[in-house]
């Protein structure tokens, strides 16, 4: 991660994953988080595109929040495919909806185009993405469960972000 991005994370480390068994009905539970149309994956591609929107409209500081976020969620993608790997799963960019393999693509990007909108739909989906890491890590235990709290709390952060850029464009 770029040197400017340290004053956009949080400096609280990430516990080690230890002690986990295989469990694929556990493993099936993360899956959304990694690659589901509101997962991570989702979140990379999504602020990957915001970053370069606005760095072409000269939002320079803007660009370079939402690329920070994207190199925090690239990390987020990493330790929930080696937790998925520990409980016995492939992290393969799919889940399974209502019984159906459903391939991660380009249609669960968002495609917004103006900063506040940008920055108001992030904020939203930061929050629900803590609220559903909590929710998943309550079925979990151990190590899997610390990482899955941890982890939830780097989205609260990211929402906090992007509820202040907002508030700075006001």
């Amino acid at each position: 991660m770029p040197v400017f991005c340290q004053k956009y994370v949080l400096s609280e480390p990430y516990p080690e994953l230890r002690g986990i068994t295989a469990d694929k009905s556990a493993a099936a539970r993360v899956f959304p988080l990694y690659s589901g149309p509101s997962g991570e994956l989702s979140a990379i591609c999504t602020y990957f595109y915001y970053r370069s929107r606005l760095s072409a409209q000269r939002f320079q500081e803007l660009s370079d929040l939402f690329a920070c976020v994207s190199f925090d969620e690239m990390h987020h993608l990493e330790l929930l495919s080696d937790l998925i790997l520990a409980l016995g799963g492939d992290p393969k960019f799919v889940i399974n909806n209502r019984g159906h393999k459903m391939w991660w693509n380009a249609g669960f990007v968002s495609y917004l185009q103006d900063p506040k909108e940008m920055l108001r739909e992030s904020a939203r989906g930061e929050h629900a993405a803590a609220a559903e890491y909590h929710r998943v890590a309550r079925t979990l235990t151990g190590s899997a469960r610390e990482l899955l709290m941890r982890i939830a709390r780097d989205e609260a952060h990211h929402a906090e972000l992007f509820e202040a850029a907002l508030g700075r464009l006001k």
